[in-house]
């Protein structure tokens, strides 16, 4: 019997034997031709297990039940069904020299489980995929962004194409997923996705048997290993995979840290896949309470405490769980480690945790994005009060609207658009800017108390509301109404003259974006923004100026909280 695909993961350097990575199940040694390409010994073994689906009928589905309270006795539906599904690992393990290199390969639904997930190199599918892809045969790609709300992207096209025809931004999306046709280096593979594991199917001529099976696993491995992916996908190098478990160790602890003294200023919760927030909920647990988003604190509420013996693993080991809103039907689950998105730096380099996995940024890439804000005009403008307090008695919180009020109340040269509604692509809820200054200024304020997530947001702000000023004519009108609305009459031309209702009157580079950011340290810099922050603030700055021909500049203004 021969078979067109099958799905590989590569196992860490640390695992010493099978038992290491295959969960505890009854392993049975398989008897393989040995007349393929290795020069060392090859061992493979296989569990297999049998999912028990549970039982579900009528009472177990709210549309059912619904539809029979319409109706009669004799007519009410009827229904039952159970599903069980089997699933296999097969380990093969790879000596060569004294040491020895292990690979998983997993069959049937919910085979992945069979694997201990702590072993898993994580960049192995992706590498592999990379390295062995046609790059004209592409046709899926699946990013994620780490912004402060982390972004789920998926790109598909009917043909396959090259890289470029995605228009993926590989300075800012970390991929995920990736799919398409093998190079005729690998003629063997028909077509593949890589993920973490790599799926191979084969051409029809050279389906899989166990006379070809494990030539082809050291094969896929060796791939791993190539660097022909540095030439086609440039930005992925900048961002390099962590499979040191010592570091990895190291970095985990310092995450804990942060989380047990909920300082989330590095630290934020997203779902690590695509879903349909609309269509689902979310609980942490054993906990009953359900929630519309993820988020940290309900996630740590869900606990009652962490121990002085407790570790990372607790959020390993802590489930989040996704349900249908419609039936209240299990969707899936993922640990709420993976749903952790973090900004730390350990032993002089900076890492980032996304979807369960370290990435270490690279030197290059850090040393540019600091090179680059560091010559950023810092602006200096007089009306950016300082030293004021911002904490408004009504709802008990320090707010960026109290600075903005302060600005606007003693400066006539002042539009304030905190909480104006302003049209943009036929929606009316968006700001725009915190307030305009007649010195054609859009000026966005936010408060530093989140870190990443918090700053990274006013950074996408400023891009996509000046984009809007430029290109939405229905915004400028929205702009031009605030100002009749909200401006003394006398001053109604000095400001209506700098939002022209045509395009065509719009120079942009007589306008600038301000970033002011506040904080209460008054000796703040914009080198000690989190590293996502700086990384976002370059992106944005090199946009506007570059893309969209304005000037762009920082701020820094001390304010003063209150803890009431």
């Amino acid at each position: 019997m021969n078979i067109d695909k099958i799905t590989v993961f590569k196992i860490k350097s640390d695992a010493e034997n099978f038992s290491d990575f295959i969960k505890p199940l009854d392993l049975k040694k398989l008897n393989i031709p040995s007349d393929f390409e290795f020069n060392g010994e090859v061992n493979v073994v296989m569990a297999f297990k049998e999912n028990l689906g549970k039982k579900k009928d009528q009472n177990n589905i709210p549309w059912i039940v619904f539809i029979n309270d319409g109706l009669a006795d004799e007519d009410k539906i009827s229904f039952s069904s159970k599903n069980n599904f089997p699933a296999a690992i097969v380990g093969v393990e790879f000596i060569s020299n004294g040491s020895s290199k292990f690979y998983a390969v997993t069959f049937g639904l919910g085979s992945e489980g069979l694997v201990e997930s702590d072993y898993i190199v994580r960049d192995f599918g992706l590498r592999v995929g990379m390295n062995i892809c046609d790059p004209d045969g592409l046709n899926r790609i699946q990013t994620s962004k780490h912004e402060s709300v982390s972004t789920q992207s998926e790109r598909q096209i009917s043909a396959g194409s090259n890289f470029s025809v995605f228009n993926i931004d590989d300075e800012k999306e970390f991929m995920k997923t990736l799919a398409g046709a093998a190079h005729s280096d690998f003629n063997f593979i028909h077509s593949f996705v890589a993920r973490d594991s790599i799926s191979i199917k084969s051409n029809k001529d050279e389906l899989m048997k166990w006379s070809n099976i494990v030539d082809r696993i050291y094969k896929l491995g060796a791939a791993h290993d190539l660097r022909k992916f540095e030439n086609i996908f440039p930005g992925y190098a900048k961002f390099h995979f962590e499979n040191d478990p010592k570091v990895i160790d190291e970095l985990d602890k310092k995450l804990f840290d942060l989380l047990r003294s909920k300082d989330f200023s590095t630290v934020h919760a997203a779902p690590p896949e695509i879903i349909d927030f609309s269509a689902c909920t979310f609980s942490y647990g054993a906990s009953t309470e359900v929630f519309d988003d993820i988020s940290l604190p309900d996630i740590l509420g869900s606990r009652r405490s962490f121990s002085d013996r407790s570790s990372i693993q607790s959020l390993k080991n802590l489930k989040v769980i996704v349900r249908d809103t419609e039936n209240g039907n299990f969707l899936r689950k993922w640990t709420a480690y993976k749903c952790i998105v973090a900004d730390i730096e350990y032993d002089g380099a900076h890492y980032i945790l996304s979807n369960a996995q370290w990435k270490k940024i690279s030197n290059d890439l850090k040393g540019e994005v600091d090179d680059y804000i560091d010559k950023i005009v810092i602006n200096k403008s007089d009306y950016l009060l300082s030293g004021i307090g911002i904490f408004d008695p009504e709802t008990g919180k320090n707010k960026e609207s109290v600075f903005n009020s302060a600005v606007a109340k003693i400066n006539s040269d002042i539009v304030l658009f905190d909480t104006a509604k302003i049209e943009v692509a036929n929606k009316k809820i968006y700001e725009i800017c915190d307030f305009f200054h007649s010195n054609r200024e859009f000026v966005q304020v936010k408060r530093l108390h989140s870190g990443s997530a918090s700053i990274s947001h006013l950074f996408v702000q400023g891009r996509f509301y000046s984009e809007a000023f430029f290109w939405d004519e229905a915004c400028r009108l929205g702009m031009r109404d605030h100002v009749v609305k909200v401006v003394d009459p006398l001053h109604h031309d000095k400001f209506l003259s700098l939002m022209p209702v045509l395009r065509s009157e719009i120079s942009p580079n007589n306008y600038k974006v301000i970033f002011c950011i506040l904080t209460e340290d008054k000796e703040f810099s914009v080198l000690k923004l989190p590293f996502m922050a700086r990384y976002e603030l370059m992106y944005t700055h090199r946009y506007l100026n570059n893309s969209m021909g304005m000037s762009c500049e920082i701020a820094f203004r001390n304010v003063l909280l209150d803890v009431a």
